[in-house]
């Protein structure tokens, strides 16, 4: 395929979500999603299973979130610690036995990044520099795609819970005509996690050897608007940018 949609992160906001996969099969563009399909809003059942449908049918892809990680962590038993956000998935899934099913078979789908052609790559929060070189994943790689960069030493706290500053190093080592499309961060290249407050459109970061990392999340799920790229993999161009929340 030629021309794709990829969307930010949906954070189970249905009404958006199925906007652009209408505007998707209208257009014929195969969806891709940048992760954080589940969590903050009320409709993860039916984002995730319209979502399990579409890859099933060849007409979507969807790439590793931090969100699905954790939840998918939980379900198997491992120990995690549920916040909030969480806590609106994992109450749905206790009286749905369905969606937990049905996430559990879409996870089977997800993978850690994509590439379309030569110079557009796809990942959730971020990709090492050293990944650029080999391009082959190790678990540290893995790591930094579904969770971006932190500095650990540094802890911002919010309503109770703590959180780590966020870093930007990645940033920098997006190779010569690289286009690299991310979601995870709604106030991207801040550090401090702002809870409030969202870029009103995808913004474009452009480093100093003319690699671009485009942050697509706008806070859909948490009172801010789910947007896409429309991209041509032949051509590598963003034709456009849509906002499905309006």
């Amino acid at each position: 395929m030629e021309k794709y949609l990829i969307i930010g992160d949906v954070h189970a906001e249905f009404t958006p979500f199925e906007k652009a996969v209408d505007y998707a099969l209208a257009n014929e563009l195969h969806l891709i999603s940048v992760g954080d399909l589940v969590d903050n809003g009320p409709d993860g059942y039916k984002v995730v299973k319209l979502s399990n449908d579409l890859v099933n049918e060849g007409k979507m892809s969807v790439i590793w979130g931090n969100h699905e990680s954790k939840i998918f962590r939980w379900l198997k038993g491992n120990p995690v610690t549920l916040t909030p956000p969480n806590l609106v998935t994992s109450d749905e899934m206790e009286v749905n036995t369905d969606f937990r099913d049905t996430f559990l078979k879409l996870c089977s789908t997800i993978l850690d990044y994509i590439n379309l052609g030569d110079n557009i790559f796809i990942t959730h929060a971020g990709i090492r520099p050293t990944f650029w070189d080999r391009r082959q994943l190790t678990k540290k790689d893995v790591g930094v795609m579904r969770h971006g960069q932190s500095d650990l030493s540094q802890i911002y706290k919010y309503r109770g819970e703590t959180y780590p500053i966020r870093t930007y190093d990645w940033v920098h080592y997006v190779p010569k005509g690289i286009k690299l499309f991310v979601g995870h961060d709604p106030r991207p290249m801040i550090g401090v996690p702002d809870f409030n407050n969202f870029q009103p459109a995808p913004s474009i970061v452009k480093n100093d050897v003319d690699g671009q990392v485009i942050f697509l999340d706008c806070g859909a799920g948490k009172g801010g608007t789910l947007w896409g790229a429309v991209v041509n993999s032949v051509t590598s161009d963003i034709e456009q940018f849509r906002n499905f929340s309006i």
